[in-house]
């Protein structure tokens, strides 16, 4: 069994409720509170030693990565980031400078676009340091950009650069809240022409490595095939 047919299996009958306006199988859940105006947005994510990141990574970029990752995802649903809880697991002997150093490069992005860090848990976790990121958002009511929604004929753009995990940029990406946020949110005349007439009827966060993962994944949520037409830079 591969990844994606357990989540398949773990997700077919989650509890779920009223409040639940899109549950498991997008970027973010997106949740009604009652919230005058704004649904939330509700992520969580997490980077695992000797999977994301080695002992040798400079630990600044590793809480800079984990909290990216999330903040991404809430891009991508073309929500307002606002606040996160931090959960790392250390092994029993652990340098506190390393870890102080994990949360100086973490607390950095977060202030760089306004996210509270509200708090967390600290736990053991044998031989691998992991750091779990939970984050709340927020989107005006029926604005919320989802993987459903793509349609034959629809046109696929991608903010930024392909392929930058095997040149080491994994560690430094940056999230794509200003575009997400922004009308025209493309440098290329082209691209942002596109998203002024038809606006974007879909989006998906593509991870490390994940580009084509990413567009498929946003093909099958609209039940439609995706073709690479030419190269370029957007």
């Amino acid at each position: 069994m591969n990844e994606f047919d357990l989540i398949a299996r773990l997700t077919k009958a989650l509890p779920t409720n009223e409040s639940v306006v899109t549950g498991a199988g997008d970027d973010c859940a997106v949740l009604d509170l009652g919230v005058p105006g704004k649904l939330i947005l509700f992520k969580t994510d997490a980077v695992v030693e000797g999977i994301h990141f080695t002992r040798e990574t400079p630990p600044a970029k590793i809480g800079r990565k984990a909290l990216a990752r999330g903040l991404s995802d809430i891009a991508a649903m073309a929500g307002t980031p606002a606040a996160a809880l931090v959960t790392i697991a250390l092994p029993k002997q652990f340098d506190a400078g390393f870890v102080a150093k994990i949360y100086d490069g973490l607390n950095s992005l977060a202030e760089k676009h306004g996210v509270a860090v509200v708090g967390g848990e600290t736990t053991t976790n044998p031989e691998r340091i992991l750091l779990s990121i939970a984050l709340l958002g927020t989107v005006p009511r029926g604005r919320q950009v989802l993987r459903v929604g793509a349609k034959v004929g629809d046109a696929i753009f991608v903010t930024g650069e392909l392929g930058g995990s095997l040149a080491g940029r994994h560690l430094d990406f940056e999230p794509r809240l200003d575009e997400a946020l922004a009308g025209g949110t493309f440098s290329h005349p082209y691209a942002a022409g596109f998203e002024r007439r038809a606006g974007r009827r879909s989006a998906a966060h593509f991870g490390s490595g994940q580009g084509g993962r990413g567009i498929a994944e946003i093909c099958r949520a609209g039940r439609a095939r995706g073709e690479i037409a030419r190269q370029g830079k957007f």
